[in-house]
């Protein structure tokens, strides 16, 4: 009688620490989706990768081998947006604008059997826009990723030239590979800044009177914000 009553209040015992045991494991469960989804823990905590991805860039281009305008300024910007697909692979749309410029000094021109003494300003203004997908590595206060824009390009090359403006517009295919990072410093907002390198190429033609521009190649950076 006293067996069976042991045996019996052992298993009541084991049956106790069992439904305890599981109640704590549940609670403890649920204080840690608590802590995840915490309004005072960082965003990429709450969430384990931000969906969506803007960024707002002030742009730098430099062209390479381009004979109507050469050299690296700064009078660009830079505008995408998108979405992550999975934590990783993010696809969007883009628009983004640069204007080169260069001055070329008082010098004797030769073109067409013609023989032309003058300065010239030359100007190189290039509108690409479409499609951009990228690869981010990792989510936290650095996002590093690479990635790749494609699309159409419309371009505009002029010279002033004793004192008349002779321009050129072409359109063309659009493509730029870029490697670039987001920072985001602040564990309870997802504003943050934007870095990125890139290099891109166009098919457009805008060669101008004797300046070849067939092909526009360009390289630069990006600086801005992100949100």
């Amino acid at each position: 009688m006293k067996t069976n009553i042991c045996k019996r209040a052992f298993m009541l015992t084991m049956l106790g620490l069992i439904v305890v045991g599981g109640y704590t494991q549940e609670k403890n469960n649920h204080r840690k989706s608590l802590a995840i989804y915490d309004s005072r823990s960082p965003l990429y905590m709450r969430n384990p990768y931000f969906r969506s991805f803007y960024n707002i860039d002030w742009q730098l281009n430099g062209t390479i081998n381009n004979k109507v305008a050469a050299g690296f300024n700064g009078w660009g910007a830079n505008f995408e947006g998108g979405y992550y697909l999975t934590p990783n692979w993010g696809l969007g749309l883009f628009a983004s604008y640069h204007t080169n410029e260069e001055y070329i000094p008082r010098t004797t021109f030769v073109w067409h059997d013609a023989a032309l003494n003058t300065d010239q300003i030359h100007s190189l203004f290039q509108l690409p826009f479409g499609i951009t997908a990228r690869y981010r590595f990792w989510s936290g206060t650095l996002m590093p990723y690479i990635g790749v824009k494609a699309g159409t390009e419309f371009s505009w090359a002029e010279t002033y030239i004793n004192g008349s403006c002779l321009y050129n517009t072409a359109w063309g295919f659009f493509i730029s590979p870029e490697i670039g990072t987001e920072i985001h410093p602040f564990k309870r907002a997802k504003f943050g800044f934007h870095v990125a390198a890139y290099y891109n190429y166009a098919t457009n033609d805008n060669s101008l009177l004797w300046y070849s521009a067939e092909g526009l190649n360009n390289f630069g950076v990006r600086i801005g914000i992100a949100f």
